[in-house]
């Protein structure tokens, strides 16, 4: 009985892995606990004195939530020109992920 208990558990847990994935596509590859900012896209325009973000969440792959578009970080800065789009990932094992866009303009 303990060895099925074990095992429906073992199972249990490899169904979790990678759950709260929620834009982890980080330059870096996957890691356990990640909080990291990487650089996106320039349009070749001078930084903006605008900036603004817009982030999505995912908690253990039941619940996804937000927007983090273009579209959606522009609204947040009031921004009709963009000069430089980043992108920022929290991951805290497959507990919860976060992907968030960052725009500069003007």
């Amino acid at each position: 009985m303990r060895f099925i208990a074990t095992l429906l558990t073992t199972l249990w847990i490899a169904t979790l892995a990678g759950c709260a994935l929620t834009g982890s596509n980080s330059r870096t590859g996957y890691a356990m606990i990640n909080m990291q900012k990487e650089a996106g896209e320039a349009t070749g325009l001078p930084a903006g004195d605008k900036t603004g973000k817009a982030c999505s969440q995912n908690i253990l792959g039941i619940i996804a939530m937000g927007d983090s578009t273009l579209e959606a970080a522009m609204d947040d800065g009031g921004i009709t020109t963009v000069s430089s789009v980043d992108y920022s990932y929290m991951q805290f094992i497959a507990v919860y992920g976060e992907v968030c866009t960052i725009v500069n303009g003007s």
